[in-house]
This record gives C-alpha cells, structure tokens and sequence, in this order.
C-alpha cells in the first residue's frame, strides 16, 4: 500500500510539473490577440445598451503576467514570483450602470457568442475569446467588463500530452523517490500538483462551457508561492541525484 501511494504521489507529481512546463511555450506560441478597443467598445454596446461611446479600455496585452502590465513590477522578482500575477486582458468599466442581463446576452447570442452564468453577472464564449461581465452591486462598485484569451487548441492538447507523459515517468521513477530528499520534495510540491491538476480539470470543462481559463503554470508564478516550486524542484533534483548514487552496481547493470 505504501509503495502504491508513493507510485501515485510521484507519478502526479512529475505529471503536473510536465504540464505546467509545456503549456507555458505553448499558450505562448498559440494564443490570439486580444480584442481591439474598437471591438471592445462594441461589445460593451452588447452588454450594456447605448455604452458604445466614451468608455475608456484597459489592456494588459502580454500572455501572462503581472496584472499591472509589467512581469518585473514592484514586490516581484525571479525568487518571490510575480505580484498579481494573471492572464493579459481588455478591461472597461461602466460606473454604476445597470443592464438587462436577459437582453444582454440575447445580443452576445447575435454576435456569434455562446452566453452563460456567473452568480449575478454573466460569462460569453466564442472561438478567440472569453469574456466576463459583472454589474454594479448597487453600493458603489463599479460594473466591469473583462475579455481574456481562449486556450489555444494546440496549447490545450500539447499539456495534456505533457501530463501523460509526466504521468508514466512518475510511475517507473517512483522509486528514486523513496529516501527523505524525495518524500520532503514530495511535500513542498504538493500545493503545486494541487493547483496545476485542478487548473487543468478546469480547463477541460471550460473547453465546454462559457468561462475564463487557468493557466497551468500559474502557481509557480504567484507571488509567495514560487519559493515552494524552486525549492520542491531542487528537493526532487537531489534525491533523483542521491538515488542514483546509491544504487548498488548490480542495479545499475
């Protein structure tokens, strides 16, 4: 029983940080561009009514990233990660305007989009991009439209190989794994497997459904979170390294 859970522990392991590392170049290589102000303001003519005109749009247009646009902002750097860190984005906000959501996605519905649901606001899809829209909660907050990029075809199979493939080499180096380096590496990962798995769960029902899509490689970017993945990484380096050098020569041959 011990040795399956650590075959399986491994396995997953190895698994997600595949995945994470393929979708990276990937989403670099294949990802659209994001939606032109003059399309933006057209689409928040959509949503709401008669708003075509004087909503100013804010983009952060790199793939992924600090939302304030810059991948080396303030309280970031290579060992901490990044603060606020995200998908790019066009952004526009209407103040305490109101919409008929019911209308609002009827004319989404018109323009080629696929609508749904998100709480009190809703969510569209259609080929290139992802769009969200939450209104005013009535006590001050400002109603906001958010376009982010859909996930590249390519990028989405890509990972999903890469997972596969961390998945089978997890399981036949399982054993490397069991001395105190791996079960600590094994650890300090864990959130890591945890967040990309998940990311990764959530991108193949996002494939289907109307809302925005993680980014696999999120975690190892966040701000706080990073030092765990480099640290994990290093761990998982060592005991593959003690592992190696402890084998007797008969296992070697």
């Amino acid at each position: 029983m011990r040795r399956l859970a650590l075959r399986v522990s491994v396995a997953l392991t190895i698994a997600a940080l595949f995945a994470a590392a393929a979708a990276w170049p990937a989403w670099h290589v294949f990802a659209g561009d994001l939606p032109t102000d003059e399309r933006m303001h057209a689409l928040a003519g959509m949503v709401v009514e008669g708003s075509e005109k004087g909503t100013d749009i804010s983009r952060v247009e790199h793939v992924a990233g600090s939302a304030y646009g810059d991948d080396v902002a303030d309280g970031s750097n290579w060992l901490l990660g990044v603060d606020e860190y995200g998908p790019g984005f066009a952004e526009t906000s209407f103040g305490a305007a109101k919409t008929d959501l019911a209308e609002a996605r009827q004319r989404l519905a018109a323009d080629g989009w696929r609508a749904g649901t998100d709480g009190d606001g809703l969510t569209a899809a259609n080929d290139d991009w992802r769009l969200t829209f939450q209104p005013t909660d009535g006590e001050g907050s400002d109603a906001v439209l958010k376009v982010q990029r859909t996930a590249p075809v390519a990028a989405l199979a890509l990972t999903a190989l890469a997972w596969i493939a961390g998945l089978v080499a997890g399981w036949r180096a399982a054993g490397r794994f069991d001395n105190p380096l791996g079960l600590v590496a094994l650890v300090v990962l864990a959130l890591n497997t945890l967040s990309v798995t998940g990311s990764l769960l959530e991108d193949a029902i996002a494939v289907r459904g109307t809302g925005p899509f993680p980014l696999p490689w999120a975690f190892a970017f966040f701000y706080g979170a990073r030092p765990f993945v480099v640290v994990g990484l290093a761990l998982a380096a060592l005991a593959l390294v003690h592992s190696s050098g402890t084998r007797s020569p008969s296992a070697r041959s």
